[in-house]
């Protein structure tokens, strides 16, 4: 297990890293940035942030929901899914 997967399993416990696609759209726009700004300022592609949030993608890596959580200024559960409201 990398340390970043570490990281993210103590701050998530058991919790699925399937992520939020409302959630993550939610602070995206909270914090006043665009697509693209994300993408760029997380190191990912504006095509993969929008995959993220339309949720094409149904997972992301532990490294990739960190890297957001730090741009966003948010912890990395706050872009999963709260376990009885999914």
């Amino acid at each position: 297990m990398s340390e970043t997967e570490g990281a993210v399993k103590r701050a998530t416990g058991d919790k699925d890293l399937t992520h939020a696609p409302k959630r993550l759209k939610y602070r995206r726009t909270a914090a006043g940035l665009s697509l693209t700004q994300l993408a760029e300022q997380a190191g990912y592609s504006k095509a993969h942030i929008s995959m993220l949030e339309d949720g094409q993608h149904h997972s992301a890596s532990p490294e990739c929901l960190k890297r957001l959580a730090e741009v966003l200024g948010c912890q990395i559960t706050d872009l999963i899914p709260d376990e009885d409201t999914g």
